[in-house]
């Protein structure tokens, strides 16, 4: 993981102590304005991942199968995953900068080839493990700079009208 830094709990922490003392200090001096008001409810609003697709650019805590990734995809109130063998899928909440997923996992039952079933296990566990999550534009950060991951956004191309090509 070297030259990523994955927000950490205690940074998300002071972050928030700092916004939250400004807001006060803010309000405290009368200087509450339009901008003030909006800024407080843009931060807010828990982040939108519904529908949305994100593939992993790094890993950090398992080194995965030559030719894996990792892929996260959310859909309301579920995320579904895959780290190149089976699929898990269960009922999950992301407010407040952190993944929750209710219960454990449900998954296919495939037989995975050598080093695919770690992959798997150790995904499962980072996500029912209440991992921080943040999202900065088409970059979604799962967990830390131990166990962790930094996604990219993968297009959602439509079948019809895209040009398809087999290797």
């Amino acid at each position: 993981a070297a030259g990523v830094r994955f927000p950490t709990p205690r940074g998300m922490l002071a972050a928030r102590l700092v916004w939250a003392a400004t807001l006060v200090l803010g309000l405290a001096a009368g200087e509450q304005d339009e901008t003030t008001t909006s800024a407080e409810t843009e931060s807010a609003q828990p982040v939108d991942l519904a529908g949305r697709t994100f593939e992993s650019a790094q890993v950090s805590g398992i080194t995965l199968a030559d030719g894996t990734a990792v892929t996260l995809s959310f859909e309301d109130d579920g995320i579904s995953a895959s780290a190149g063998c089976n699929t898990m899928s269960g009922a999950a909440n992301w407010d407040d900068g952190t993944l929750e997923v209710a219960g454990e996992l449900a998954a296919t039952m495939m037989a995975c080839p050598d080093g695919l079933q770690e992959q798997e296990d150790w995904l499962a566990s980072l996500l029912t493990s209440s991992p921080a999550i943040a999202l900065d534009g088409d970059t979604l950060i799962v967990g830390d700079d131990t166990t962790g991951m930094v996604l990219e956004e993968r297009a959602n191309l439509p079948l019809e009208g895209t040009m398809w090509q087999l290797e």
